[in-house]
């Protein structure tokens, strides 16, 4: 992987909804945020792009002065959804006006 995660935990069933997305034909996403070639926001669309072989926009941002960085192999995968009902909702209502769908077929590419 490019990048170095700049955190130390990911959610799987975030980054497999983000993933399902991507491989049910969603191209656009928020773009992930990087500084000095550490991951500063969106780890999660960063692992489900490169396992859905998705290109994902990489934008330039600022490093934190007390910013950690962690090797790819010391991430642990929580089996916890990190997002609640509503913030899932609101990435999925996100990703249907980024995409030209409704949140109805966002919501039916997740049941699949």
């Amino acid at each position: 992987l490019v990048y170095a995660p700049s955190q130390d935990k990911l959610s799987i069933p975030l980054v497999f909804r983000i993933f399902t997305k991507m491989m049910c034909g969603l191209r656009n996403f928020d773009a992930i945020r990087v500084a000095d070639d550490v991951i500063i926001d969106g780890h999660h669309r960063y692992i489900a792009s490169k396992l859905s072989k998705t290109e994902i926009q990489i934008f330039p941002s600022t490093k934190n002065h007390n910013q950690l960085v962690f090797k790819w192999e010391e991430i642990i995968l929580n089996p916890n959804e990190y997002d609640s009902d509503i913030e899932i909702n609101y990435h999925n209502f996100n990703d249907a006006i980024k995409n030209g769908i409704s949140l109805e077929e966002i919501e039916k590419i997740l049941k699949k």
